[in-house]
């Protein structure tokens, strides 16, 4: 049976709106499955630590490069960046449960931030052009709030020069929502957006794939993240 293909206007014109979208059931159980036993192989072969970062993880594993064309996520994308696209990061991230904060080599446990470069995007009028977008494949059970799930400030980057009040991911924010979803389910927001790591005393596991416009000038890439306890 074919899946139900997404209402791509009125997906655009939501994350337009709002700066994220969150879908249900992109992948099935049996590939949800198939890339947390690839992970596993990859992150067998690194030394034990609380966090990992590894790069261009779609040259470690065939079933993370499927992300580069799944075919939900791939045309959701031309319509929101056009079709001058490229993939932007390769990154397998694996979060521990870290509830004394202990600080890592990496500085892996951080607080609320937009990702993008150094220096930024240019602004006009105190706002930023959509330059890349991030799709985050949920990969474990995080359906319910506090199950290291991502913290978001909806419409926060239609607001000229948005700072959150502080930058402190325990202390609730005005607006701030927690994305819930099931395994299968793909979460996809600005890279210029409003969001802090995850903290969490329960596994959890996400896969991205970054996507960003030929002028930006990055380099070619898919990003997959794997949370065990941010």
């Amino acid at each position: 049976m074919n899946p139900v293909q997404p209402d791509i206007p009125a997906l655009v014109k939501q994350f337009e709106e709002e700066g994220y979208l969150l879908l249900r059931n992109v992948l099935p159980q049996e590939q949800v499955d198939r890339l947390n036993r690839a992970i596993d192989e990859m992150i067998a072969e690194e030394p034990e630590s609380l966090a990992y970062n590894i790069y261009h993880a779609v040259e470690r594993h065939p079933e993370i490069a499927d992300l580069i064309d799944q075919p939900t996520i791939l045309p959701l994308m031309v319509n929101l960046l056009g079709y001058n696209i490229q993939l932007h990061i390769s990154h397998l991230t694996i979060r521990r449960p870290n509830p004394d904060d202990v600080k890592t080599s990496t500085s892996s446990f951080i607080h609320w931030h937009q990702d993008g470069p150094h220096p930024p995007f240019p602004k006009i009028n105190g706002l930023t052009a959509t330059y890349y977008i991030k799709a985050c494949y949920i990969l474990s059970d995080m359906s319910e709030p506090d199950r290291g799930n991502t913290k978001i400030i909806p419409g926060s980057h239609n607001i000229p020069d948005f700072n959150p009040a502080t930058t402190d991911v325990s202390t609730k924010l005005e607006g701030e929502v927690q994305i819930c979803g099931q395994p299968g389910d793909v979460f996809i927001f600005r890279k210029r957006f409003g969001m802090p790591a995850r903290r969490t005393g329960r596994i959890s596991k996400e896969g991205s794939c970054s996507w960003a416009t030929v002028r930006s000038g990055c380099g070619r890439s898919i990003t997959t993240r794997r949370r065990n306890g941010c």
